[in-house]
């Protein structure tokens, strides 16, 4: 089987579906099979640099996934000869997009989340507009539909009309790049980032769904409690309807304990997430929330949201939160810290959660749903 994979998301720096098609190709690579890739890429690209045999063909495309709209139209009208070109048996649009033009050639569509439906006042207008009309579309004209989670699976299922036969439940995985460090190499970046222990961690973009300014009220409430609390790092890049975020970041009683590292190559991470006290991701929503695992893998106590596709994701290995209330969210990050049996019962629960997630399973599953969509056709 030839798949056509656009994978123009992967730069030199990305998070979120970036870090899912790379993980996803490296998971190819690895496996004993004789599938082919094809990687439309575009510009500087982590792909490029990474170890693919010659199953895998980059080829420039001349517009990046970020170029509205003419990377748009290019992946509407022009894509679709690329995939016939190439022969491929089935194209996959990683990112909720799918030509528009149908063709002959079977298609696959990751739909991550659901956030321009479910919470439409954390986006911009006109993207919230604009991403209902592309997911509604895309959904209706592929042959299979991906999704991270079974939450953003039942969403989708609810809100648009499509053949629960046709969607599919994908589950990502957690990179074993994702462990406790040698502690050296944790001091190195932490001094290189500017950052004494103990601390608490979030990690994701700054984008109004992360609920970063409630984290923040619930981190001056546990300050206002306590005589020593630890300082709170935010690492991530700003995204959009960052206003409240720097409101809140002003405060007076929060200068010298609040940290924003802005973005942190992905190669830091496992550092960042190793010398804390906790990682904090008190989200409103998430199609998955990959940063979970990532933190448990690398050995630390997770504080998260118990909304969304969270539960799903961490299990029992986290303290759930209410992302709406400012006390739920200080008391856990209070007894996280403070409870270190408590602590210790998490980090144990959270090592044994990230054995159910791997990459290869992943690579795996969606190659199940690429047959599925090459046998069914159009």
């Amino acid at each position: 089987m030839r798949v056509l994979l656009d994978a123009r998301t992967v730069g030199v720096q990305f998070s979120g579906v970036g870090n899912y098609v790379l993980e996803l190709v490296r998971a190819f690579a690895a496996l004993d099979a004789d599938h082919e890739f094809v990687l439309m890429v575009r510009g500087a690209s982590r792909l490029r640099d990474t170890s693919l045999d010659s199953r895998f063909r980059l080829e420039e495309a001349p517009f990046s996934h970020e170029n509205h709209p003419l990377g748009d139209l290019w992946e509407h009208f022009v894509l679709p000869r690329h995939a016939s070109e190439a022969r491929a048996d089935v194209l996959h649009g990683p990112a909720f997009l799918i030509p528009m033009i149908r063709g002959s050639i079977p298609t696959v569509v990751t739909i991550h989340d659901l956030v321009a439906y479910t919470h439409r006042n954390t986006i911009p207008l006109k993207y919230g507009l604009y991403m209902r009309w592309l997911i509604a579309h895309a959904v209706e004209r592929a042959t299979r539909v991906i999704t991270d989670s079974e939450s953003v699976r039942e969403n989708l299922l609810s809100r648009l009309p499509a053949d629960p036969a046709r969607v599919h439940c994908v589950p990502l995985g957690v990179s074993a790049d994702f462990r406790p460090p040698e502690a050296s190499r944790t001091r190195s970046v932490l001094d290189r980032l500017g950052i004494r222990s103990p601390y608490y961690v979030f990690v994701g973009n700054l984008e109004p769904r992360k609920n970063l300014p409630g984290l923040l009220r619930a981190y001056r409430l546990l300050k206002s409690r306590e005589a020593e609390v630890p300082a709170l790092v935010i690492a991530g890049k700003i995204a959009w309807k960052s206003t409240d975020l720097r409101h809140e970041l002003d405060a007076a009683e929060l200068a010298g304990s609040v940290i924003t590292t802005g973005y942190v190559e992905p190669e830091d991470l496992p550092a960042l997430y190793s010398g804390a006290e906790a990682f904090v991701f008190p989200t409103f929503w998430e199609g998955f929330g990959l940063p979970v695992l990532e933190a448990m893998a690398c050995g630390v106590p997770v504080v998260a949201s118990g909304l969304s596709s969270i539960p799903e994701v961490a299990g029992d290995a986290a303290e759930l939160i209410d992302p709406h209330s400012t006390e739920s969210i200080a008391n856990g990050m209070r007894r996280v810290a403070k409870d270190r049996a408590y602590r210790e019962e998490l980090i144990r629960r959270g090592l044994e959660r990230v054995t159910r997630f791997t990459w290869r399973r992943t690579a795996l599953a969606t190659l199940d749903v690429y047959e599925q969509a090459r046998r069914n056709g159009r």
